[in-house]
């Protein structure tokens, strides 16, 4: 069947296929670089946050030492309390038995040493709590500032992001209509399954524009995924200006349009000319979009320089 297409039509055709396929990829690599640079400018503005502060540390209380209850003051003075209430005791019964009274002497003494003991060491925790709240207090301050620093720094993020994702929302609608007007070219069934994509389109047109092979030859000489690295060199290299020029060339269009409409009036086989139909129809679509001033990738490429 392709070959019942003459060879003008259908380099317009596999024209018509790379610079779909070539603004699809185009728009896909543009996404790319888009939100690699959002990352970019993401890191940059959130470089400038300082370190989130850090909760002061409780003070290891020794009315909270659970483990070692002579830590806690309280339980030292209510035993120096009990010591001397026990020296008391023994005081009077050493009113009975004179040796007694050294032993309740040595018991008030550790009693009252207790209780100073117990005194000391509630003021020192008094001093730590004192601190811990002076230092929790300005942490509360610190965290307030940097919560507004986040805010204010996200704020700027929000902003960064709302036009370059105007630019990729514009990107991702206009790739989906060229990959359905993609999908209707290649509804023609002119080139094989393994051929339909940007790899294969940009090896046909360059065999066939630069050869008088036939499409048949072109196929059966390919080995696809031998050559596919260099081809994607041959896509990076070639693509941006392929478009442009397909942007340029709308006198061309015309006249592709001319020659496809005649070659489907005078094709007898209406399955040749169903295809005729297609390719003409793909050709006068592509042509109008390529008529704007820019496609949506191009519009983005502002934004990234």
């Amino acid at each position: 069947m392709a070959d019942e297409i003459s060879r003008e039509a259908l380099l317009i055709y596999l024209d018509n296929i790379r610079t779909l396929e070539t603004i699809i990829h185009e728009s896909d690599r543009k996404t790319i670089e888009i939100n690699d640079e959002i990352s970019k400018k993401k890191n940059i503005i959130m470089q400038r946050l300082e370190t989130k502060p850090s909760v002061p540390s409780l003070p290891l209380s020794e009315l909270d030492d659970g483990f070692n209850s002579w830590k806690n003051p309280q339980t030292v003075k209510v035993s120096g309390i009990m010591i001397i209430i026990l020296g008391i005791i023994i005081l009077f019964m050493a009113l009975q038995m004179k040796e007694l009274f050294w032993v309740a002497g040595i018991f008030v003494i550790i009693g009252i040493s207790m209780i100073r003991k117990s005194i000391t060491m509630q003021r020192n925790d008094d001093m730590r709590y004192a601190y811990y709240n002076r230092e929790y207090e300005l942490y509360e301050t610190r965290l307030a500032d940097y919560n507004n620093h986040v805010n204010e720094l996200m704020g700027k993020v929000a902003d960064m992001k709302k036009k370059p994702f105007e630019h990729i929302k514009e990107m991702k609608r206009e790739k989906d209509e060229m990959s359905e007007l993609l999908k209707q070219a290649y509804s023609a069934n002119i080139i094989p399954l393994q051929f339909r994509n940007i790899q294969g389109v940009y090896y046909l047109y360059d065999y066939l524009s630069t050869s008088s092979q036939s499409l048949s030859s072109a196929l059966m000489q390919c080995n696809l995924d031998a050559i596919k690295q260099k081809l994607d060199e041959m896509i990076n290299l070639q693509s941006e200006a392929i478009v442009q020029q397909a942007q340029a060339n709308a006198a061309l269009y015309e006249q592709n349009q001319r020659i496809l409409e005649t070659a489907q009036a005078t094709m007898e086989n209406t399955a040749v000319a169903a295809k005729y139909a297609q390719i003409t129809a793909v050709n006068s679509e592509l042509s109008l979009r390529l008529q704007r001033k820019q496609l949506a990738y191009q519009r983005a490429e502002f934004w990234l320089n």
